[in-house]
């Protein structure tokens, strides 16, 4: 409970590091409230996908200066917060109001501290998950391997069978054309190693157990519009 809580208070505050394979200046951490601050004459239009989540939020960003478009998918940790709230209050339950009333004020002020987190703006609670970049053209798939090496795997869009490449190691994909031979949406997500320079020794704990799944499953799928 202790780790999240701080992982949590590092999301809103924890300043963000240089990254090479984020697209940008996108990087692990930021908040919605950052990236509008960072593009504040930037489009964002909420994009209801049929896989986003009450704890999840994703975003188009367009915009003159921004070359084709840039899909932002967010996280937060409410449903987490709002399970503490729920357990610290029937754990009030149990207790006898006038021989544990120490115990009942530090569970309120536990309560209080999980509240603070949950009435945030919804702007400042979800933080960045991946981006893709959808270019005004396609690019060669070719010049991507000059930049980042030889792609490490291949394979098929399970639900519309296009073809797609990854760069694992490099959180990395690009959906290709029928021929393989261009690139016309890269996405690019953060790795574990870029979530420990961001944050430290605590991070691997949350990250495999939220958000890294979300990021495996996206690879697989390769959810669509």
């Amino acid at each position: 409970m202790r780790n999240l809580l701080l992982v949590t208070i590092a999301l809103m505050s924890a300043p963000c590091v240089s990254l090479a394979e984020v697209y940008k200046d996108f990087k692990p951490f930021m908040t919605l409230h950052n990236i509008k601050n960072n593009y504040p004459n930037g489009r964002f239009e909420e994009v209801k996908a049929a896989w986003v989540t009450s704890d999840m939020g994703f975003y188009l960003l367009t915009g003159s200066g921004i070359s084709g478009k840039i899909y932002l998918a967010f996280d937060s940790t409410d449903s987490f917060w709002k399970s503490a709230i729920e357990e610290k209050q029937n754990e009030i339950a149990k207790l006898e109001p006038e021989a544990d009333a120490q115990k009942i004020r530090e569970f309120n002020i536990n309560i209080s501290n999980y509240q603070r987190f949950i009435d945030q703006p919804i702007e400042k609670r979800l933080t960045l998950s991946w981006v893709r970049w959808v270019p005004n053209e396609e690019i060669p798939l070719e010049r991507l391997q000059s930049k980042y090496g030889k792609v490490e795997s291949c394979g098929y869009n399970d639900e519309n069978f296009r073809p797609f490449c990854e760069w694992t190691s490099r959180g990395l994909l690009v959906d290709l054309s029928d021929d393989k031979k261009n690139v016309f949406t890269i996405q690019y997500s953060f790795t574990q190693d870029d979530y420990n320079r961001a944050m430290g020794a605590i991070i691997p704990e949350k990250k495999e157990s939220t958000i890294q799944p979300k990021l495996n499953n996206e690879s697989k799928k390769r959810k669509k519009l």
